[in-house]
């Protein structure tokens, strides 16, 4: 999923509705603290609701410091990125990513967008308007590993179907 502060803004808030949703962000966003209004309106009363609710799921995770097992797959001297070698797999799905034929095809210049965040995330798609150039073979992924089991292997298992995924960045769209 992707994660910002941006996102618990009422304006992008409004986009989530399904409660999956509202999980997803709590992976990201805990503790969370604001200033109920007195007589909230209407709207506020759905975005308040929508915070708690957040709130409310971030209290179940367990939250663990991972960093030091995480480092394996990094490559920060070299490359100031993850290494892009091994597969990501997709549990729930039994597909699986390589992630150095991901690199190959998503890279530009130095740039390379992460795959989990965009096979991931929570916004039906809207997330894949800043990235120019996803082509149409790559769109229907956008967002479709949300809430499934991830992990990343040496080996690819023999059961796992390879799947041809891959998002470019187009370094000339200044958004991003």
């Amino acid at each position: 999923m992707l994660g910002s502060d941006d996102i618990m803004r009422e304006s992008e808030l409004k986009f989530f509705s399904k409660e999956e949703d509202l999980m997803g962000i709590s992976t990201f966003k805990r503790n969370l603290k604001w200033e109920e209004p007195r007589y909230p309106e209407p709207d506020e009363r759905v975005y308040l609701d929508k915070m708690k609710r957040i709130n409310e799921y971030s209290k179940e995770w367990i939250w663990l410091d991972v960093s030091s097992k995480a480092l394996h797959y990094f490559d920060y001297a070299k490359t100031g990125s993850v290494r892009y070698s091994g597969y990501l797999l997709n549990h729930t799905k039994m597909v699986a990513v390589c992630l150095a034929c991901y690199r190959a095809k998503s890279v530009d210049g130095i740039v390379c967008i992460d795959p989990v965040s965009i096979l991931t995330e929570t916004t039906d798609g809207r997330v894949g308007e800043h990235f120019n150039g996803i082509p149409l073979e790559a769109k229907w992924l956008i967002g479709k590993w949300c809430g499934d089991l991830l992990q990343i292997v040496d080996e690819l298992p023999r059961r796992y179907i390879l799947i041809d995924c891959y998002f470019p960045f187009d370094s000339t769209n200044n958004e991003i």
